[in-house]
């Protein structure tokens, strides 16, 4: 008894003891709430795309003071240029960090990856490619035996083909520290 007494009394004159203000940041995670289906529908007459809804949450989130906004997974299809003008352009604008999830190609095969731009409006050469892969939804198991004998599950795949899986996890280098992504 006397060692849990002792033991909640230490606890408390700690919990009380000022800390030293340490740096902290602001983060928004911004998630476009769209389907997959509806993601590039037109709403009223005027094409929306998930790029629009995203950027448009990204503004609120900055305007707000977010130091660090981050996407959800495939966000973007693709990373065009214009995107990354009007992103890169944003984040100088608002000095607030951005990792967009997208889908990028490597010899001519897609991956779920994460890119940074910083408060400067520069894009990080590090990359994220995504490590575990959902089944059916990213990637079919076992993709020629699926085929063969149940071909309706095969086509459940968001994509006509698998994409690759990562190999590691990586850190971004930035004014707010060290990020990593697993």
């Amino acid at each position: 008894l006397s060692l849990v007494v002792i033991n909640l009394a230490i606890g408390t004159i700690v919990y009380f003891i000022p800390s030293e203000e340490t740096d902290s940041i602001k983060v928004a995670v911004i998630q476009g709430n769209i389907s997959s289906r509806d993601k590039w529908e037109t709403e009223n007459g005027k094409r929306r795309t998930s790029f629009d809804i995203h950027k448009e949450l990204t503004v609120a989130a900055a305007e707000e003071g977010a130091d660090l906004i981050i996407w959800s997974e495939t966000a973007l299809l693709s990373f065009g240029t214009s995107q990354q003008s009007q992103l890169k352009a944003l984040c100088k604008d608002y000095e607030t960090n951005l990792i967009i999830g997208c889908l990028d190609y490597v010899d001519y095969r897609p991956q779920n990856i994460l890119r940074l731009i910083d408060s400067k409006g520069e894009i990080s050469e590090t990359v994220y490619v995504k490590q575990h892969l959902v089944p059916f939804g990213e990637y079919v198991p076992m993709r020629k035996i699926i085929e063969t004998l149940v071909p309706p599950l095969a086509e459940l795949s968001m994509l006509g083909e698998d994409l690759i899986e990562g190999e590691g996890t990586e850190i971004y280098e930035s004014e707010l520290g060290a990020i990593g992504s697993l």
